[in-house]
């Protein structure tokens, strides 16, 4: 089962997940796909520079846009 983004409950949910794994410790480095960066992901990737984890946008659209947010 795959949570749904356009659900509003099951986005935060997502996210929410998201953030316990960051905090957990468990991940070495970030790695971002998609056509862009939402702001879930944007939430993301402050905590993830925060706690010294590595961000690594891996496609032509996220490295673009994470070169702009984050100069």
């Amino acid at each position: 089962y795959a949570l749904d983004d356009t659900i509003p409950f099951e986005r935060n949910r997502g996210i929410d997940n998201d953030i316990a794994v960051i905090k957990s410790g468990c991940i070495k480095e970030m790695w971002l796909y998609g056509n862009k960066i939402s702001s879930g992901m944007v939430y993301e990737c402050n905590l993830a520079i925060l706690l010294g984890i590595p961000v690594i946008p891996k496609t032509d659209a996220t490295i673009k846009q994470y070169s702009e947010l984050y100069p």
